[in-house]
């Protein structure tokens, strides 16, 4: 057996003795010792200090059979390397000085390294000190799209109207902004690979605000240079483009490693078909950790029978985990996971 992390081996399509499991926000508001961690300053120092950070990241690790630790941070902290200003309020984070057009955003094209976009490198160099061999090390960014989204919004929306109005009203630059935040955010997680990343996750939370076509046409250009950058760091690339199969399938053009997917996807079908000899990850419903502990094994237990022993797939959910999760019932849907396979349920059905 090979004494490297389980989940680089599967993100690689190696044969697995079972999935690697980790959760996305598996640090955060739903743990009691998060809580008292974040209760001594403000969100935005938290990701800033490596020390604070990398307690925060280790918080998960301590209490559940995790394999995977990803460093603590914030999706938005590339922008900052392109000189623009955020403030972590109490409903997420906005750009104070956010640009009225594409042409002004794309007019800030150079990224230049700071200490608070240098923290996360920082971090996963005490991570490598601090976690077992077992557990493997990731850095994370958002993805082009989705960094666009929220710089020429402003803040986080649930249509981004603002900034998808502003992306069409001049496509051209809207390109020059993919592009940009593309090579800047490939030297973000550059640092975070010489900081003791073993893997790096993107995040194209919003993707799927644009038509599948128009992604292709406008952001499939940015996302294959960002992917063929990070992956000349000599790391793998996992590409989560949240949506349905059509634009799951769209992070498959990219050239990522692996392609993450939401859980209105079809996995098994997924795997089957478009990811066929591809690495794939996901995608419980992350509302079944509000459930008792019994009902989300059972979910569990169903996919990974439905997944048979296909190689390369990482256990994850479909989004983050929300402050109300209970831990019992994450603790016995990762205990699911570490199940022998033949304990896996038959799927679950409609009654």
């Amino acid at each position: 057996m090979s004494d490297r992390p389980l989940l680089l081996r599967a993100l690689r399509g190696e044969t697995t003795e079972r999935p690697p499991a980790w959760l996305y926000r598996q640090a955060g508001r739903y743990l009691p010792e998060y809580r008292e961690l974040r209760a001594r300053g403000t969100f935005a120092a938290l990701c800033a200090t490596p020390e604070l950070a990398c307690e925060a990241t280790l918080q998960p690790i301590r209490r559940f059979k995790l394999d995977a630790a990803i460093v603590f941070s914030d999706l938005l902290v590339p922008l900052e390397g392109f000189g623009w200003t955020l403030h972590h309020g109490d409903h997420g984070p906005e750009v104070v000085d956010g640009p009225r057009s594409a042409a002004e955003a794309a007019a800030h094209a150079r990224y230049e390294a700071r200490d608070t976009t240098e923290a996360p490198a920082r971090t996963l160099a005490l991570l490598q000190r601090a976690l077992p061999a077992e557990v493997a090390r990731i850095g994370f960014a958002g993805a082009p799209l989705t960094l666009a989204l929220y710089l020429l919004e402003g803040r986080g929306s649930k249509g981004f109207e603002k900034g998808r109005a502003l992306l069409w009203q001049d496509e051209a630059k809207a390109q020059a902004l993919f592009e940009a935040l593309a090579i800047g955010v490939a030297e973000y997680a550059a640092a975070q690979v010489a900081g003791g990343a073993q893997a790096i996750q993107l995040f194209d939370s919003w993707g799927a605000l644009l038509a599948v076509a128009d992604w292709r046409r406008l952001v499939l250009p940015a996302a294959r240079e960002l992917v063929a950058r990070i992956r000349r760091e000599g790391v793998p690339v996992c590409w989560f483009l949240r949506g349905g199969a059509d634009h799951a399938a769209l992070a498959l053009e990219t050239g990522a490693d692996a392609v993450a997917v939401d859980w209105s996807v079809d996995l098994p079908a997924f795997a089957r078909g478009p990811a066929a000899g591809r690495a794939v990850q996901g995608n419980l419903d992350p509302a079944l950790l509000l459930a008792p502990p019994d009902v989300a094994a059972r979910h569990v237990r169903a996919l990974r029978r439905a997944m048979g022993d296909r190689h390369g797939w990482i256990f994850n959910l479909g989004h983050g985990i929300t402050p109300a999760a209970r831990i019992e019932t994450v603790a016995a849907l990762l205990e699911a996971v570490r199940e022998p396979s033949d304990a896996a349920a038959p799927p679950v059905t409609a009654r």
